[in-house]
């Protein structure tokens, strides 16, 4: 029997039908049915991954966070963290707001559950029963008497330690996006939609207007250790941050440094300078502002997420500024930045992941425009720009019979940009380039054969490396392109696919032989090869797939959904069973297997998240087997 995971990654599944070593993987599992009851058993079970996070507090070595799908702690040391949902007692797993008290105690507000409490062993929970205006708890507050305060989608209340009390009458009954503290003992509320009010003793003063004062949309309000308040507004305001200096108003825009006009959050680092968070999906990021000027920091090339869209930036008690964009939590430490992550990495932009699986059955898979994770039955750890990898677009990935992981590498630097070829040995990362002997810095595949030797698909040639010596096959030494889209191996035989995707060529060690139609070849558009357990290749075409047993071509269409309009991806496992995705006349068909000769697939209602298979792999451990599948949802 299989422990079978799958993981859903943003308009991605991944899905796991294996045992990692005996070790099940604690992520709310769920058996969801049964695919094959003859030879092996293949069962499907879900569990997502973190949703994005919403807030965070801190905690001595820990890190909080609030998500959309529950609570994660982090340990901010090793990067090991721990997950609560209301199985553990909270009371919503949407999760909006969190902080920590003077006693050690973590609030976390919900969107429908109210207020949660927990002193590190037991949960207590308050909602509109026991005082909350609404028990929808969108921001929560520490004021340094130690009472609490928490925003609502109706208005703000205080919390003494043992009851919650009511501000004085004229205060804002709207959604509260933040509580802030003045050196004056002033309380500043701001609101989404009817813009800040001040609390100075037991008067209110409003203000709406964005010329004079914060009027607009607040997202976020924080006091400078010089008591200047400063303000986070959204585009509806003129100007997406705002400084309050005693009575004097100003308000900076795009035209005096900002980034853009979509101000999420700010807050102050140990040397007092202001960092703001921004959301725009073009121009966002974080920017400081120091000494009158603001500066930009670029997330892609320091950081190595090609993440714009940055909705928290928070200070820990050393003034160590945090991060958060969609899942991802990073900071910077000296000169590096590390990024914490509670499960599968969202990518910034939609787009297929690849993937492959260690001989110890570990996972790697790529994230568009950032990187590769990295994935050992335990914990996840993301490769960028910013720990090794030479650029943050990766177009295949492949590890070899050593447990290296070879990647080819492209650069996001407003256009895409080949690099060459990156190699991890666990350890240290190596770049080949052309100027090492790769035949070009575009590759298209990667693949290794028997002998050990390292074959990378280029847009000008096909180049095998043996670990010190490259050589590269062009149309000069018997290829018919030198443009090479896909190529595999097995044994001595090379099987290389040009970009014309109309012949496929077979080297044998030392001589080229080249199939197309007239020879039984039908595989125009491969998307994929694999091999029996005798070394024979199976293709995944446009329509179906070929199998060549040495001698001649079979073609055998595909009958699910036919005509088939393209294949994504297709693995051999060790039965010989064929399994591949593909989109049908009409939609995707779903996982499907070609067993003696017969058609079947599995869909949504046998388990799948979603039938769109992008790609597959075999993972092998002694007589066991299964099967790791990313589809799109």
């Amino acid at each position: 029997m299989f422990n079978d995971q799958k993981l859903r990654l943003l308009v991605l599944l991944l899905a796991l039908m294996f045992s990692w070593g005996g070790a099940t993987l604690q992520q709310s599992m769920e058996v969801e049915a049964l695919v094959s009851a003859s030879e092996p058993i293949y069962i499907f079970q879900n569990f997502t991954p973190p949703a994005a996070i919403m807030d965070i507090a801190f905690e001595s070595d820990y890190v909080w966070a609030a998500t959309m799908n529950g609570v994660v702690r982090w340990n901010r040391h090793d990067g090991s963290y721990k997950t609560y949902t209301t199985a553990d007692g909270l009371a919503d797993n949407q999760v909006w707001s969190v902080a920590v008290d003077q006693a050690g105690n973590k609030w976390f507000g919900t969107r429908t559950g109210g207020v949660s409490r927990f002193n590190g062993s037991s949960w207590t929970t308050f909602k509109t029963t026991n005082g909350l205006p609404a028990n929808f708890v969108t921001t929560i507050s520490v004021h340094p008497n130690g009472n609490l305060y928490f925003g609502t989608a109706a208005g703000v209340v205080g919390f003494n330690g043992s009851s919650f009390f009511k501000l004085p009458a004229g205060g804002p009954v709207a959604w509260i996006t933040a509580v802030a503290f003045d050196n004056n003992q002033n309380i500043w509320v701001g609101t989404y939609d009817v813009g800040t009010r001040k609390l100075s003793g037991s008067t209110w003063t409003s203000y709406g207007d964005s010329a004079t004062g914060p009027g607009g949309r607040v997202r976020d309000i924080q006091v400078a250790p010089n008591g200047d308040v400063w303000f986070a507004f959204d585009s509806s305001f003129s100007g997406s941050v705002g400084r309050m200096s005693g009575s004097n108003w100003t308000r900076f825009t795009t035209a005096n440094g900002l980034v853009n006009d979509y101000a999420q959050s700010l807050d102050f680092d140990a040397f007092g300078n202001l960092w703001a968070a921004f959301s725009d999906t073009q121009s966002g990021g974080f920017a400081k502002y120091s000494a009158g000027t603001w500066t930009q920091t670029d997330i892609r090339q320091n950081v190595g997420l090609d993440f714009t869209y940055v909705t928290k930036a928070r200070a820990d008690a050393s003034g160590q500024m945090w991060y958060v964009s969609n899942n991802y939590l990073f900071t910077q430490e000296g000169t590096e930045w590390k990024v914490y992550l509670a499960g599968l990495p969202v990518p910034p932009l939609l787009g297929a992941p690849n993937m492959a699986v260690a001989p110890n059955g570990d996972i790697w898979i790529t994230v568009v425009r950032v990187g590769v994770v990295h994935y050992d039955g335990q914990t996840w750890k993301l490769y960028t720009r910013a720990n090794g990898l030479a650029g943050d677009e990766v177009a295949d990935i492949f590890i070899d019979q050593a447990g290296n992981v070879w990647l080819s590498i492209w650069k996001n630097e407003f256009d895409i940009v080949p690099v060459g070829v990156n190699k991890f040995n666990g350890t240290n990362w190596t770049l080949f380039a052309p100027a090492n002997g790769l035949a070009h810095a575009a590759v298209y595949s990667i693949a290794q054969d028997g002998s050990g030797n390292m074959w990378f698909g280029t847009f000008n040639g096909l180049s095998k490396f043996d670990g010190s010596t490259w050589t590269t096959y062009t149309t000069a030494t018997g290829l018919l392109d030198n443009r090479i889209h896909k190529v595999a191996a097995n044994g001595n035989d090379t099987w290389a696919v040009y970009y014309n995707n109309l012949e496929i060529a077979h080297y044998d060690g030392s001589t080229w032989t080249h199939y197309n139609a007239s020879d039984g070849f039908t595989g125009s558009g491969v998307s994929a090869i694999d091999f029996d357990s005798v070394g024979n290749p199976w293709m995944a075409a446009r329509t179906g797939i070929n199998y060549f047993n040495g001698v001649s071509w079979e073609a055998f269409p595909i009958t699910i959904d036919a005509p088939i309009l393209y294949t994504t991806d297709m693995v051999v496992d060790v039965s010989g069973d064929v399994w591949l995705g593909a989109h049908g006349s009409i939609t995707w068909i779903g996982l499907a297997r070609f067993s003696k000769g017969v058609w079947s697939n599995y869909t949504i209602g046998d388990g799948l998240l979603s039938d769109g298979i992008s790609h597959l792999a075999v993972i092998r451990q002694g007589m066991r087997f299964g099967l790791v599948v990313v589809t799109k949802v």
